[in-house]
């Protein structure tokens, strides 16, 4: 979603858990959620409940230069470890920019680390492009 355009249409959704719902704009996780009934939260935000312990993401981006989706899927407690992480990422890398003193060399560096951790856990990301069917 970051990688966005002005021009482009950006769905974000996620799971939460709860009694899943019976209607809805249908969302599509990668396995073992699969497809699922979301509800809009907000404007381009939509929250699929599950009843098991299994968690997704999906952020799904359609305009001019094709569609990009890219989603994720796993067990909920790393999927909130992987938020974490991708948060101390983030703020690893405004640090980075602005010359601020890390215990690694650069953001770059850093996001190695973490790509390493989460493969580790063998998280499953699934990414497809329109442009290039991969």
């Amino acid at each position: 979603a970051a990688a966005a355009s002005d021009s482009d249409s950006v769905r974000i959704s996620w799971t939460e858990p709860g009694k899943p719902h019976r209607s809805g704009t249908p969302v599509t996780f990668p396995e073992p959620v699969g497809n699922q009934w979301g509800r809009k939260r907000a404007p381009g935000r939509f929250v699929a409940i599950v009843d098991d312990e299994w968690a997704g993401a999906v952020v799904d981006v359609d305009g001019p230069d094709g569609r990009r989706i890219v989603g994720v899927s796993d067990h909920g407690a790393y999927m909130e470890a992987s938020v974490l992480a991708a948060t101390a990422l983030a703020t690893a890398s405004v640090m980075a920019s602005h010359g601020l003193d890390l215990k690694v060399t650069s953001a770059s560096s850093l996001a190695s680390i973490v790509l390493d951790k989460l493969a580790d856990v063998e998280l499953e990301i699934a990414v497809w492009r329109s442009s290039d069917n991969t």
